[in-house]
Order: C-alpha cells, then structure tokens, then sequence
C-alpha cells in the first residue's frame, strides 16, 4: 500500500479542476479524500467539500493536513462518524 505522501494531489492541481468545474458555495464530493488536497482546495475557492475516506491512515493524514493550512486551529474542524459529529478534540480522545 501507498503510503500518504506518495498518493499526494498538490493543491494547485486541486485548485485548477474547482475552478474549471464548481461554482463560489458550490459543492464538491471527494469519495476518496486521502490527503485532503480537494478539501483544502475548496475551502480557498470557497466551496463546501464533503469527502470520504475509509482508511484510517488516510484519515489521520487528511485531518492534520487540513489543520496545518488553517495555521493550527481546530474550531471548525470536525469528523462525523457513526452520524455522530464530533470536534478534532473528541476524536483524539476516543483514540
């Protein structure tokens, strides 16, 4: 298996395809969220991402990268899991 760095989309890419495809509040599905390129890409362009990922691995990459592009701050980061949405904070714990 791959591990996150090798399967990384630069945000650049990410940014190209938003622009071309979605439009400002538009909403975009990443069914394979990875690395999180897609969800940081659209919260530069201002788009909603809702994005999947079934690896644990790939999640854990996917949360830290989207925390280290909003400089560190987690208060509107979150995870819905088991219906249930649970801040960054709350998941560290259940670890």
């Amino acid at each position: 298996m791959k591990n996150c760095s090798e399967i990384r989309k630069s945000i650049s890419y990410a940014r190209t395809h938003h622009i071309l495809w979605t439009f400002s509040n538009g909403l975009m599905l990443d069914g394979f969220l990875s690395s999180a390129s897609m969800l940081i890409a659209c919260e530069q362009l201002e788009r909603v991402c809702y994005g999947v990922e079934i690896e644990p691995n790939f999640v854990d990459a996917a949360v830290m990268r989207y925390v280290q592009s909003k400089d560190g701050k987690t208060s509107d980061v979150f995870v819905i899991r088991d219906g249930q949405r649970l801040t960054l904070e709350e998941c560290i714990q259940d670890v």
